[in-house]
């Protein structure tokens, strides 16, 4: 996989949202000039603090500063037309899990990110122009941050290795080039591009064996809860409606005394709290009874349930019966992976060729080379959110593509290969 990312920038383009919804009087103002905004927080936590040296913050923060311009003078940003970006720079806490995959981020070069919003000018129903802030299409931009080079998580849930590792997605590559660095994109057509002068991947492949042992671990951990409530003796059903009947003579005299109290003024309205009462005390036995048969009913039917059927471990078993048919090779080999076909019953495991078949891949442990200063920058992915429809034939360019044409121009024209320089 080395010989993939050699010396290169992998790109990885990603696939954003349309603003819809604009009506034939809204129309862009391609024409105008936008302006340049520049939010930047240089504010580091006490433990990043301490593991650099004002001389190596100060040349990071140079860096970054060289990163930034850059980008600012992409053809995009000089000058802006028909937009206003708006560029939010800040550090990214060792504090943050993904970072360093919940493991201590010793002598880790500090991370940080960049995300710029595209802002863009309306012609209004009103004649007047202005700015629509609330879009989806933007730019991350992430520095030393190695989980920000993976794709997408095929679970709602991380499933992380032992050592907390996400495991994700590898990113395809395509036969498309941006200043002459490969394409990638990921499965579900999102689009990303990472810059390394570093000799190795960035991501490794996952084994077959991690995977089905992580997802054993999470089905393990999800189901602790059931099985401690298995282990313990639940209430009788009929606990909450004799707790509520135990207080039918306490409730019964409270009743009566504020009827008898309101009685003496307002008759009418006595009447209608007794009556109220009366129903409120009437619907809520009726419900705590039906609340009682349909415990019982589960009860009796889960005693009818073989014990397997209703065991904790139902879905775990499965799991490891398939990692004891492996052979040592199988277990060793790359995990290929469908979403489609992980169930109860099974890892989602299939063969490389087979439909659907997506790589796995988690952050490479030895991609960082420690022997350098701290203030060096050693990865850079991008992620840009643009409609994929948007590309090198433009000449019809809708009027509502401008904001997918000025991503997919940042895209393009950027001098990537002068960025690659600020990294070592």
């Amino acid at each position: 996989m080395a010989s993939r990312i050699r010396s290169i920038a992998q790109t990885v383009l990603i696939a954003g949202c349309l603003v819809g919804g604009l009506s034939a009087q809204t129309r862009y103002v391609p024409d105008k000039v936008g302006k340049w905004t520049l939010e930047r927080h240089d504010y580091m936590t006490a433990q990043e603090q301490a593991s650099l040296s004002p001389a190596e913050k100060n040349r990071f923060d140079a860096k970054i500063s060289g990163l930034i311009s850059a980008i600012h003078e992409s053809k995009t940003f000089s000058p802006p037309m028909g937009i206003e970006p708006h560029m939010y720079a800040n550090y990214e806490s060792f504090d943050e899990p993904d970072l360093c995959e919940n493991q201590p981020c010793v002598h880790h070069p500090p991370a940080f990110s960049m995300h710029i919003q595209f802002w863009y000018y309306l012609l209004m129903e009103n004649g007047q122009v202005g700015l629509q802030k609330f879009v989806e299409n933007e730019v991350w931009v992430h520095v030393n941050n190695l989980t920000e080079t993976l794709g997408d998580m095929p679970w709602a849930e991380r499933i992380r290795l032992p050592d907390g590792r996400q495991i994700r997605y590898m990113p395809h590559e395509t036969t498309a080039c941006v200043g002459g660095f490969p394409v990638y994109e990921h499965h579900s057509g999102d689009m990303k591009l990472v810059l390394t002068k570093r000799n190795r991947a960035p991501w490794v492949p996952v084994t077959r064996e991690q995977l089905v042992l992580a997802l054993i671990r999470e089905r393990e951990r999800l189901n602790a809860p059931l099985a401690a409530a298995m282990k313990s003796t639940p209430p009788p059903c009929t606990a909450a409606y004799n707790e509520w009947m135990s207080h039918r003579d306490e409730r019964r005299k409270t009743t009566e005394e504020v009827y008898q109290v309101t009685k003496k003024t307002d008759p009418a309205g006595a009447e209608r709290y007794r009556t109220d009462m009366e129903k409120l005390v009437a619907d809520m036995t009726a419900q705590l009874q039906a609340s009682q048969a349909r415990c019982e009913t589960q009860r009796k039917q889960a005693a009818q349930q073989a014990p397997e059927q209703v065991s904790p471990d139902r879905t775990v078993k499965p799991l490891r019966a398939e990692l004891a048919r492996m052979t040592p090779a199988e277990r060793a080999s790359p995990a290929w992976y469908d979403k489609e076909s992980e169930g109860p019953d099974a890892s989602g495991l299939v063969a490389p060729g087979a439909p659907r078949a997506e790589e796995l891949v988690t952050t490479n442990p030895d991609f960082f080379d420690r022997s350098l200063p701290l203030s060096d920058m050693q990865v850079i992915s991008v992620y840009i959110w643009y409609h994929p429809a948007v590309g090198p034939d433009h000449a019809n360019l809708r009027q509502e593509d401008l904001i997918n044409w000025r991503l997919y121009e940042f895209l393009t024209t950027t001098d990537w290969q002068h960025i690659v320089t600020l990294l070592n």
